[in-house]
């Protein structure tokens, strides 16, 4: 069986930047990546970089897709969404935000990205950026969107269930 390498920090030199993300039809289009001009779903670590100080440290299997989620958030995940408001938040405080990738060697494997997200963790903790992540400094500003977002999937809730209700007492009407 071969031995595992212990997972090092991502050098400053390999992080690839791609841009900043832009919104032009106020939804975050995140850049491409002109090393993948196939648009290939490949796995990597990143890095939004917030031009007021804050930063955030994810990793996926698929790039492309993951960006796509924090554009259109899908039904049901929270974290899509939280991210979604705060890419929201920043277009309208006009805050710049951009995007550095890792993708190099094989990370194929959720445990290796795990590994290296963690690392790029420490490491923003370790130098006091606002890091969004939980444990960062900046973390009670994604606390604030996700309250946001949870006010606004209770006040969806409560329309449905008043609706409901109606249209249950007119099909009772309707029986009696």
């Amino acid at each position: 069986m071969p031995k595992r390498v212990p997972l090092l920090p991502i050098a400053p030199d390999k992080w690839r930047s791609l841009g900043a993300v832009t919104f032009p039809k106020q939804k975050p289009v995140f850049p491409e990546d002109p090393a993948n001009p196939n648009k290939a779903e490949v796995p990597g670590i990143y890095l939004l970089v917030f031009d007021n100080g804050y930063v955030y440290v994810g990793q996926t299997g698929r790039l492309r897709g993951r960006f796509g989620d924090y554009h259109t958030p899908t039904q049901g995940t929270e974290h899509e969404h939280v991210m979604h408001y705060i890419l929201l938040d920043a277009r309208d405080a006009k805050v710049e935000v951009k995007v550095k990738v890792f993708t190099e060697g094989d990370l194929s494997e959720e445990s290796t990205r795990l590994g290296l997200e963690a690392y790029e963790k420490d490491a923003a903790k370790k130098a006091k950026h606002l890091l969004l992540n939980e444990g960062g400094r900046g973390h009670g500003h994604y606390l604030r969107f996700k309250i946001e977002y949870h006010k606004d999937m209770l006040e969806k809730a409560t329309a449905e269930l008043q609706s409901w209700n109606l249209n249950a007492q007119k099909r009772v009407s309707n029986t009696v």
